[in-house]
């Protein structure tokens, strides 16, 4: 079935496979490449980039955008205030979500490129001539939350979520899959453990994931956020390098006998291109539960995506000295050989008087227009 609706997908690409040829406004791009007609039913005097309806981003022809971005250091962009959102200016329609759209003829990455999204308003980067975006190897477009950041469009609250209480553990965010219920602290009730907020529907706009919830009794009230959104639209993508949208990993709490709190659930990343080549890497992995509390620390959950090692799993937090039930992993998580779920674990139970720990973030979700090498990693698998 996934085969097939990539299938479907690729039929409605946004981008036809010759350039313009009615002499319209929007000419070559500055990249030396020619501006891609987007889609056949665009208006008259209009040029559409993207197939899905939040990523389809139309300009009249005069005011295509040109030129090329070039990232080749760390740098961060914040897609609140509109300076960096080049093009938001002439774009012809708001999108839902209403993004940032930073619009050029070519965007590329070096391999020292490693540039940081955070912000209210998802990202959309388009290139709209022939060069494309290229990330190769090394370089990374992290729009995750952890490690200091909240991702762009992070969701603040999810319906359905039923908060800790007594010493348990707090829920793991959902998205297209729930999050983990948290851990039940020692002396609680079932009722007493945070259970996860409802799924989300299929996208209808670009956003974040849910956050997790805080841990009964805790004195660290801050959810761990979800991931952030980001997509790319362009004729060609080639990803060698990293893009993550992963949730952060839930906090512990100071004060003893306290439950863990739920780590956040990773975000959205979009693919919107006719042809995507690469070996790189799409992480969209949720957060990890952060531990209970007893009389000694307990450990935090690991963010979906952890810098020194994006290889890690995101681990919900678990420390031998305390009491404190385990944090549960967040998704995608093995739980057998040969199975792969996006739901986040529940947290585990405190004994000896200790609360429980955080439950899992549930993964996010990658989506594609066009089938993805077999060479690229992608956690979870695309849509």
């Amino acid at each position: 079935m996934r085969e097939l609706g990539l299938l479907l997908l690729v039929g409605a690409c946004g981008f036809s496979a010759h350039a313009r040829s009615d002499g319209g406004g929007g000419g070559n791009g500055s990249d030396g490449g020619p501006i891609f007609d987007a889609l056949p039913d665009a208006p008259a005097g209009q040029v559409c980039f993207g197939s899905l309806p939040y990523t389809r981003v139309c300009y009249a022809t005069a005011n295509v955008p040109t030129g090329t971005k070039t990232y080749s250091s760390a740098v961060m962009l914040d897609t609140t205030g509109p300076a960096e959102c080049t093009g938001n200016t002439h774009a012809l329609a708001t999108l839902p979500g209403n993004p940032c759209i930073v619009a050029y003829a070519t965007i590329t990455f070096t391999g020292a490129g490693q540039l940081t999204v955070k912000g209210s308003r998802p990202v959309i980067f388009v290139a709209t001539g022939g060069g494309g975006i290229t990330l190769p190897s090394g370089a990374v477009l992290n729009a995750s939350s952890g490690n200091g950041n909240a991702g762009p469009a992070a969701l603040a609250s999810c319906n359905g979520a039923t908060a800790a209480n007594g010493q348990s553990g707090g829920f793991g965010g959902s998205f297209l899959e729930l999050g983990g219920s948290g851990g039940l602290g020692v002396n609680d009730q079932a009722a007493d453990v945070g259970v996860a907020p409802t799924v989300l529907g299929a996208p209808v706009a670009l956003h974040g994931g849910c956050p997790g919830g805080v841990g009964g009794n805790t004195d660290t009230n801050m959810p761990a956020k979800g991931g952030g959104a980001v997509a790319l639209v362009a004729q060609t993508i080639a990803l060698d390098g990293l893009v993550a949208a992963a949730g952060d990993g839930g906090g512990v709490s100071g004060r003893n006998n306290a439950g863990g709190n739920g780590g956040g659930a990773g975000g959205m990343i979009v693919l919107d291109a006719p042809v995507i080549t690469g070996g790189g890497e799409l992480n969209a992995k949720g957060g990890g539960g952060g531990q209970g509390r007893g009389g000694n620390p307990p450990a935090t959950g690991l963010p979906g995506y952890f810098p020194s090692n994006r290889l890690l799993d995101s681990d919900g937090g678990a420390s031998a000295t305390s009491t404190g039930g385990p944090g549960g992993q967040g998704g995608p998580r093995i739980v057998n050989a040969v199975q792969t779920v996006n739901t986040g674990e529940d947290g585990g139970g405190g004994f000896s008087g200790a609360g429980g720990g955080g439950g899992g973030g549930a993964a996010g979700v990658v989506i594609a227009t066009s089938p993805l090498p077999g060479l690229m990693t992608v956690n979870p698998a695309p849509q």
